[in-house]
């Protein structure tokens, strides 16, 4: 677990930039337009996902599970051992199980510190390829490629995207780092605009009362 986190919430390092068409598919707009549309009504979401993390080069096959919650940037997540709390500033990552928290500065830019990215993309920073509609376990989806159009100033160079056609919500997403690392995400079981109080996404220490150790790294 503890080798899993830095590339879930760590900036990806470089790779040679994959070779994207120059112009982006009309047709892959129009559903990434639809996209960003459905998820601009979202206030809250929970859901559960599964993620694996790949890289033939360094030989890493690493999967997980866990589950979510967010509202507005904020987020709880629990995956294996570990809780993280997104704060509107801050991100705690907690092991209850060793009784520490470390807390740093949220990095939003990052594409694991911002869940939102897994919902919604800046269509104007990105080339899209549609690769194809098709049917995937029981389901209509559109698989679309999306690549950023500065990738020197991207952590990733490229996004696909497995969406939903009747729901118009991610399903699959595979994220390719600069150093050939994939991060994979299946999304299950989401539920959009749960009632969630605002206290979920706050630390208290109390909450973990074995906490014998936070480790600040902070700058400010």
């Amino acid at each position: 677990m503890k080798q899993l986190l830095p590339f879930l919430f760590l900036a990806l390092v470089s790779l040679g930039p994959l070779i994207a068409q120059e112009h982006s598919d009309a047709e892959a707009i129009a559903y990434l337009e639809r996209l960003n549309a459905k998820s601009a009504d979202y206030q809250t979401l929970a859901f559960d996902f599964e993620l694996r993390i790949r890289n033939t080069a360094s030989a890493l096959d690493l999967s997980q599970k866990g589950s979510v919650k967010m509202k507005g940037n904020r987020f709880f997540m629990e995956m294996g051992e570990v809780v993280l709390i997104a704060e509107e500033e801050a991100l705690y990552t907690i092991r209850p199980k060793d009784c520490e928290a470390i807390i740093n500065d949220r990095q939003e830019e990052e594409f694991g510190q911002n869940l939102l990215h897994l919902f919604s993309i800046d269509i104007d920073q990105h080339l899209h390829r549609l690769v194809e509609e098709t049917t995937l376990d029981g389901k209509a989806v559109v698989i679309i490629q999306s690549f950023p159009k500065h990738v020197e100033k991207s952590s990733y160079v490229s996004i696909t995207w497995t969406i939903d056609r009747d729901t118009m919500e991610p399903y699959l997403l595979s994220i390719r780092g600069r150093d050939g690392t994939l991060q994979d995400y299946n999304i299950q079981n989401l539920v959009v605009n749960p009632p969630l109080a605002d206290s979920l996404f706050k630390f208290v220490s109390s909450a973990f009362p074995c906490m014998e150790e936070i480790v600040d790294l902070r700058e400010n």
